[in-house]
């Protein structure tokens, strides 16, 4: 009787990067049902492989690989300010208010400057928004959009 000696190891822990991840500058999509803008925060897929080392006689062993999902690919949908809503008078109001939470240094131009995008997207990452467009969200929580009531 062949006596089996399991020994199993993880090794190589790598992302699918095929699959996204990484934000960067970010594809606005629009709804067609709702006509709004929004994003897909893609978190990859975190996948290792397993080995095994099985006895099939005395002193000899067989190695097999198998590949382990330690966590499944996610989709995270991000609703954002439609570019056409962008307008300069948004913009003016999006550096106010970053302005008055001593955010942005910055002149209130109504543009998009370097330093406007910068302080957005910091704005945005420490909320789990990594992305550089506006998202919907930030524009309310600095009342430059409406919230609808969850009735």
């Amino acid at each position: 009787m062949k006596q089996a000696i399991w020994m199993i190891s993880l090794i190589g822990s790598f992302a699918l990067s095929a699959c996204g991840g990484d934000m960067g500058d970010s594809t606005v999509l629009r709804d067609d049902a709702t006509n709004t803008c929004f994003t897909d925060k893609i978190t990859p897929a975190i996948i290792e492989t397993a080995i095994e080392h099985r006895q099939v006689a005395d002193g000899t062993f067989e190695t097999h690989k198998r590949p382990v999902i330690i966590r499944e690919r996610e989709v995270m949908r991000i609703d954002l300010i439609c570019p056409e809503d962008q307008t300069p008078d948004f913009i003016a109001s999006l550096q106010r208010a970053f302005k008055a939470r001593n955010l942005y240094g910055g002149p209130v131009t109504g543009t998009w400057t370097a330093e406007t995008k910068k302080t957005l997207f910091d704005y945005q990452t420490v909320r789990g928004l990594d992305t550089q467009e506006p998202t919907l969200a930030v524009a309310q929580e600095l009342g430059l959009a409406i919230t609808p009531i969850k009735r």
